[in-house]
């Protein structure tokens, strides 16, 4: 386990969503939830793509992002074919 004085870069947040900063780049990260059953419109055509993150971690990134309008924003995410976004 990696403690926080080994991180080369402090953190902010919890393990569901968190933030660093390198230089004048600022990192979101967020994790998915799997725990809410097949997402929406899934269940009768299957496949199970990578889970969604819940409403308080998306209004998180909102403000994160809302409150950094002078970064440059990019959005990763997956390989678009498990997240259901290639169908």
């Amino acid at each position: 386990m990696i403690g926080d004085a080994d991180r080369p870069y402090p953190i902010e947040g919890s393990w569901e969503r968190y933030s660093f900063r390198v230089g004048n780049l600022l990192f979101l990260m967020m994790s998915d939830r799997n725990d809410g059953g097949p997402p929406v419109g899934r269940a009768k055509r299957g496949g199970y793509p990578a889970g969604a993150v819940t409403g308080e971690t998306f209004r998180w990134w909102k403000t994160m992002v809302e409150q950094n309008p002078d970064l440059y924003n990019e959005y990763l995410n997956e390989n678009p074919k498990q997240t259901g976004a290639s169908d």
